[in-house]
């Protein structure tokens, strides 16, 4: 209890300080072991989470395909899973195009954005594979036709909706790379849209894993990819996740340090009573320098 009234202290300064003027900061997704739906998609930082919908167009006009997230980390700007815009970025705009709904939540959002400008990682593009890093080269990003982040909102009480990383609206959030060594075994959090879920918003908390490669406990190389099981109570069901943000909360800063890639089944065996258990393992991109670096020449060369 004690742990409680020092963390809703720490929230209560945050939202005094807080320049837009409505509470911005929430405890109750960041302590709960396991994922549900979003309350209000319009708080920090689900407002720049992103519903996609990718579709192509047939005799009959537009229709959906696979369901996909984004998070907005630029004015224009959706990074996302690569596999979702394969094999769209190879192929002439129109025959299919990309819709955008930041902070959906099912019935609501702040805009429909409409896109035909994409762009996949080089290492996606050249198809290159690195045993055992699952998700590694898998993202890209949705350029939307103008800025979204700087007209204010009436859903957001005459507020910016901003972006993830903003240096004046992104509410203490952080697009940069951190040191593989540091994010091993860290919980993290990841938010989307599962299948299955009546299209609102869900969030997960659990651990990463697998972002160092060890023999003999010392470290031979740092991996473009990384796993982790935020999203193990979804199922197959957590498909629909791909694209969306993977990040680690430090104090009272949350930092992006992934974009969900995929997510497979994994079967574990308990020795003593020999039972079966399968468990849904997630995958995802790695917020590396190399990314980092890949991302912000994109966003440079169409800011």
């Amino acid at each position: 209890m004690r742990e409680r009234f020092a963390i809703e202290r720490e929230l209560d300064r945050l939202n005094r300080i807080n320049p837009s003027g409505s509470q911005q900061y929430s405890w109750e997704w960041e302590f709960k072991p396991s994922g549900q739906t979003v309350e209000n998609s319009f708080d920090v930082p689900y407002r720049w989470v992103c519903r996609l919908k990718v579709q192509e167009k047939g005799a009959s006009g537009w229709r959906d395909k696979e369901p996909a997230t984004g998070v907005l980390i630029g004015p224009r700007h959706v990074l996302t899973a690569a596999h979702l815009l394969d094999p769209y970025y190879k192929q002439r705009a129109g025959q299919w195009r990309v819709l955008v709904y930041p902070g959906f939540d099912g019935s609501r959002h702040l805009g429909e954005e409409i896109s035909t400008n994409i762009k996949v990682g080089r290492g996606w593009e050249a198809g290159t594979k690195e045993a055992g890093d699952l998700g590694a080269y898998d993202f890209g990003m949705v350029f939307l036709p103008g800025d979204i982040s700087t007209r204010k909102r009436k859903e957001l009480g005459g507020k910016p909706l901003g972006y993830w990383g903003n240096p004046t609206s992104g509410h203490k959030t952080v697009f940069a790379p951190l040191d593989a060594v540091s994010l091993e075994s860290k919980t993290v959090y990841s938010a989307g849209y599962p299948r299955g879920q009546k299209k609102i918003l869900w969030v997960g908390t659990g651990a990463l894993s697998n972002v160092l490669i060890r023999i003999k406990d010392k470290i031979e190389r740092y991996k473009r990819g990384m796993d982790h099981n935020a999203m193990e109570s979804l199922g197959e069901e957590a498909r629909g996740m791909s694209g969306g943000p993977v990040w680690l909360k430090r104090r009272s800063t949350r930092y992006l340090v992934g974009i969900n890639a995929s997510i497979t089944p994994v079967e574990h065996i308990d020795e003593k009573s020999r039972t079966r258990r399968k468990f849904w393992r997630g995958h995802a991109a790695r917020v590396t320098l190399e990314l980092f670096e890949e991302v912000i020449d994109w966003m440079h060369a169409e800011p």
